[in-house]
């Protein structure tokens, strides 16, 4: 969750950026920004992958259905992370 968090963070200070930049800038800056963002949502995808693998390996285990866990979506823990923290 805090790398996600850390990452949407990034990304707000990105396009704060990229509103008082030069517009000659504007263009590369962006594909910079997109490169950056893709990276980290595969590198997010892989540790769901990895989480759900485990949640997935849990739930095989533990007979009883009212302690097994939900699987990890990417939706979900954005929706989570961009809430604010209490």
């Amino acid at each position: 969750m805090t790398r996600l968090r850390a990452h949407l963070t990034w990304l707000a200070r990105r396009q704060e950026l990229l509103e008082r930049m030069p517009s000659e800038r504007i263009v590369s800056e962006v594909a910079i920004t997109k490169q950056g963002d893709d990276r980290a949502r595969a590198e997010i995808a892989q540790a769901i992958a990895e989480l759900n693998a485990l949640v997935r390996h849990h739930n095989l285990v533990v007979t009883a259905t009212s302690l097994h866990l939900p699987i990890a979506t990417f939706e979900g823990l954005l929706e989570i992370a961009r809430t604010p923290r209490r």
